[in-house]
């Protein structure tokens, strides 16, 4: 008989050695990697970490997160990373939507059946990989067009951002221009005025001048 590629799933509270929930792909082991499981899950970690274990069963993958729930999956050995890493992902979405406090606080095995399918079609998904390769290709083409997309809207934001620059400095050149504008026509004025009041004080001493010089020439001539 062909040996399953993924032949248990699992998931628990890290530290306490508590099982929340379980699924058997491969029926030949049944609970046999459960121990295993328990003493993976008696290991304190904190924060976010990734580990292999070695099984006499084949490798366990495992991820735990900041709240100390743990996901784990048992597969062949030669089971590709990349491929372990992604259901544990997976795992993990599945069971934080049903809230972290509920996984915190459930007694042992709460969740076994009620997330018995879905981690049995999380389990077929990745025992054919086959499909998983063309899942991950497609997968990959994808976000190589997202990032791709994202790369042309940054440089579209980039470029918005240096017309608006531009835009903002021709504004403020043209609000320089109108100042220096208005400033050349007050000082045109002031210059004007300035020259019409010199030229009456120009024309006021030459009347006097002139004054000064006839007057008494006329006064000396009334005289005689």
């Amino acid at each position: 008989m062909m040996e399953s590629n993924i032949k248990y799933i699992g998931v628990g509270r890290s530290g306490e050695g508590l099982i929340i929930a379980t699924y058997a792909n491969d029926r030949n082991l049944r609970d046999t990697p459960r121990s295993e499981l328990q003493g993976i899950l008696m290991n304190e970690s904190d924060g976010d970490w990734r580990t292999r274990v070695g099984s006499e069963h084949g490798t366990w993958f495992a991820k735990g997160d900041s709240n100390k729930i743990c996901y784990l999956v048992l597969a062949r050995n030669g089971y590709p990373d990349r491929y372990a890493t992604a259901l544990l992902d997976e795992l993990e979405r599945l069971f934080t939507n049903q809230g972290t406090d509920v996984l915190l606080t459930c007694p042992a095995d709460a969740y076994t059946k009620v997330m018995g399918g879905e981690m049995r079609n999380l389990a077929m998904k990745y025992e054919d990989l086959r499909n998983i390769d063309k899942l991950y290709t497609v997968n990959s083409q994808v976000l190589e067009v997202q990032n791709i997309a994202q790369a042309g809207i940054q440089q579209v934001l980039r470029n918005t951002e240096a017309a608006e620059v531009v835009s903002a400095k021709a504004q403020s050149l043209e609000g320089n221009a109108r100042v220096f504008q208005n400033d050349s026509k007050r000082l045109e004025r002031m210059m004007y005025w300035r020259k019409v009041k010199i030229n009456c004080i120009l024309i006021f001493v030459v009347i006097a001048i002139i004054l000064y010089i006839i007057i008494p020439i006329i006064i000396t001539q009334s005289n005689k």
